[in-house]
């Protein structure tokens, strides 16, 4: 009986304070270069949200109440949500992080309910709705319009759902082949991209295709922060070379670069919406957004060769100037992944300022850190599966 009570008491505890729960040191250490990394604060969570702010969501399954901190600005913002009527769900927000949607899944009913709210917790709009599996969701800033990405269980099919500002279906479009997660929104222009080359806009209207929609041509798409200009990726068929193509967010292409070498990869644009970051295929390029033109590139193959590994990046992110890009680094060596993250951080002029190591790295995260950077380049955010820790780059 005291060891039912002892795991009971342990469980609850586990649930009610999970920022006590406990992680793993994490030892980076400076290999070369000028930059100095020196910690300022650590955030701990348990194993319950192991996903908190992936992909700029948060994931409070099975916690009685939460504090959500926006790790992503300047400023560590709280925000506080609550069960929705004894049920416990994701939370996704929308980009200025005005508006966030609660996103809960009944077994028995198989409904999916949104609780739509205000930075202010007032509820704007609250329905339940058959979808499919929630995959993601994206809100405008202006919190006029939610759109639910959802596939089915077998993973063959996806829907897309456009929800209007008083929580009603606008439009639906199901049961489409599922190929993979490449769906990008703005939301400032709030235009949705799906696989690259078809966008709508928030009541679901095609705006505009390329190459005669998503069931002729896929790639993936990123967007300028600003909404203004989008990156699209398209490879040709099976082999590994393929374009890329710089639009403005009309869907004219503004310049067409094309490489022989595109796979693996991560596209990131700088906060002032001058230039794109782009890795692929062990090589980092960085172009400018208006007219699509080469300011640098990096192969990192000269670096795998001096460590004698092979590699592929995680995570990359950029300053607001693109000043400074941090690229995470997974090593391997005979098709064996090391034990070890290699962090690089590059200049605006793509040279490598600085070079950082975590060893013993399982013991931290399964997966290499997410990187997010502030805009100003002074702090760098390093997220694990159970912690995120924050930076300080000196110089």
């Amino acid at each position: 009986m005291k060891i039912f009570k002892l795991l009971y008491t342990t469980l609850v505890f586990a649930m009610l304070f999970p920022t006590l729960s406990y992680c793993a040191e994490v030892r980076l250490e400076k290999m070369s270069g000028d930059i100095e990394l020196s910690e300022v604060k650590q955030y701990k969570f348990n194993s319950y949200i192991r996903k908190s702010l992936f992909d700029e969501q948060l994931n409070i399954t099975n916690v009685v109440t939460r504090k959500i901190t926006d790790f992503y600005g300047e400023k560590e913002r709280i925000v506080h949500t609550e069960p929705v009527n004894g049920r416990y769900g994701n939370v996704y927000f929308s980009g200025n992080k005005k508006f966030y949607a609660v996103i809960n899944y009944s077994k028995r009913t198989r409904m999916t309910n949104i609780e739509f709210k205000n930075e202010n917790f007032e509820t704007i709009w609250d329905n339940s709705f058959k979808f499919l599996s929630t995959r993601r969701v994206y809100i405008s800033n202006d919190g006029k319009s939610l759109i639910h990405y959802g596939i089915s269980l077998t993973g063959g099919f996806a829907s897309i759902t456009f929800i209007d500002e008083a929580g009603e279906i606008a439009k639906k479009k199901s049961h489409f082949k599922y190929v993979k997660d490449s769906y990008e929104y703005s939301p400032v222009t709030k235009v949705f991209i799906v696989h690259g080359n078809t966008a709508y806009d928030s009541k679901g209207q095609v705006l505009w295709r390329i190459g005669g929609g998503f069931d002729k041509l896929q790639g993936e798409s990123a967007f300028s922060h600003d909404g203004s200009n989008i990156v699209a990726i398209f490879k040709s068929g099976a082999k590994s070379e393929g374009d890329i193509l710089f639009l403005d967010n009309h869907g004219k292409i503004l310049s067409k670069k094309h490489l022989e070498r595109l796979y693996d990869t991560i596209i990131k644009f700088s906060y002032d919406n001058e230039h794109c970051i782009i890795y692929t295929a062990e090589t980092v390029y960085m172009f400018n957004v208006n007219d699509g033109a080469l300011v640098w590139r990096y192969d990192l193959r000269t670096y795998k060769d001096k460590k004698n590994i092979d590699l592929i990046a995680f995570s990359l992110d950029t300053t607001e100037r693109a000043d400074r890009i941090a690229i995470s680094i997974i090593p391997r060596r005979m098709g064996i992944y090391l034990n070890t993250i290699y962090l690089i951080i590059f200049n605006h002029n793509g040279a490598i300022v600085s070079e950082h190591v975590i060893n013993d790295a399982n013991k931290v995260s399964k997966l290499p850190p997410l990187l997010f950077f502030a805009r100003d380049g002074k702090q760098l955010s390093l997220k694990f599966d159970k912690m995120i820790i924050k930076y300080s780059l000196t110089p």
